[in-house]
């Protein structure tokens, strides 16, 4: 069966990377307003960041 979840079997940094590719870091953070976007871009922050739990 085929899932229709357009994110169905990707990581967290896969669609980080992804993203980074389609905007970069500066239109990241004016659309979302997260430190991880903003303050010290990157990849492994962004992963550290979103993996906290809340």
């Amino acid at each position: 069966m085929l899932s229709n979840d357009p994110l169905h079997g990707k990581t967290l940094k896969i669609i980080l990377t992804e993203l980074k590719h389609h905007f970069d870091w500066e239109q990241l953070g004016s659309m979302i307003k997260i430190n991880c976007f903003i303050s010290y871009p990157g990849i492994n922050s962004s992963l550290k960041f979103l993996h906290k739990p809340l």
